[in-house]
């Protein structure tokens, strides 16, 4: 499957871009299922994740747990309608931990306790915050082609800033244009990088959304900024759809 496509745009500008919306689980999920493979070791694992309820990296897990024959437990906020990263982790075979209280602190503390209780289980960090994620993303990202030119900016989303701490190790001489979504991102910008904060809250969609699918919450508010921002040649990567 092709992942990167060519987009213009009125003005002239071209917009490489990552079309990770086309893989079920999106970026994460193309490289989760071997670290989680590994971290089982050939057992029937059970892994828990804590999530605000637009993360999706959720998702990505269930994904990953499926295929490789383990399970999915997700804590999330309960809500009236759970959000659609929710929706499509327990269509994908999670076990779901609606919490209440939904505040993300509640939700991490009630991952704990439910670990406490199932000492066999894993617990991921959030945004999957591992050192085997980070090599698995640098490493992937220098196999996509077309690989991008030293001139080109890269523009993403960031929630954990996992995938932009990846990115940064793969192409060490490009700068970063990056979107905050959520809460404040711990990696720091190198010189030329570019930092914005999305002004729409977390779990409020994307008031200019780009012309392809893309995740409503999540990288699809990078889009207002590519269109103001971005210099032709640019790359935007594209997590989820």
């Amino acid at each position: 499957m092709q992942q990167i496509e060519s987009l213009l745009l009125p003005d002239a500008r071209t917009i490489n871009v990552v079309r990770h919306d086309k893989f079920i689980g999106g970026t994460k999920a193309i490289v989760l299922p071997q670290i989680l493979s590994n971290m089982a070791n050939g057992k029937p694992v059970h892994f828990t994740y804590a999530t605000p309820s637009w993360g999706y990296a959720q998702h990505a897990l269930a994904v990953s747990c499926k295929r490789i024959g383990c399970t999915a437990h997700v804590f999330f906020p309960k809500r009236k309608e759970p959000s659609l990263p929710s929706q499509l982790a327990e269509q994908a075979g999670a076990i779901m931990h609606p919490i209440k209280p939904g505040y993300l602190s509640t939700v991490q503390a009630r991952q704990r306790q439910w670990q406490e209780a199932n000492p066999d289980s894993i617990a991921l960090p959030f945004g999957f915050a591992m050192p085997e994620l980070s090599e698995a993303l640098t490493s992937f990202a220098k196999t996509i082609k077309p690989q991008p030119t030293p001139s080109a900016r890269i523009w993403l989303a960031a929630g954990s800033g996992t995938l932009w701490q990846s990115l940064a190790k793969a192409w060490p001489n490009n700068r970063f244009g990056v979107v905050q979504v959520g809460r404040e991102v711990k990696h720091k910008p190198q010189a030329g990088d570019l930092l914005f904060k999305a002004p729409e809250s977390f779990e409020r969609i994307a008031k200019v959304p780009p012309p392809f699918e893309s995740a409503a919450n999540y990288d699809a508010k990078v889009w207002q900024f590519v269109l103001q921002h971005a210099a032709s040649g640019d790359y935007f990567w594209n997590v989820a759809g």
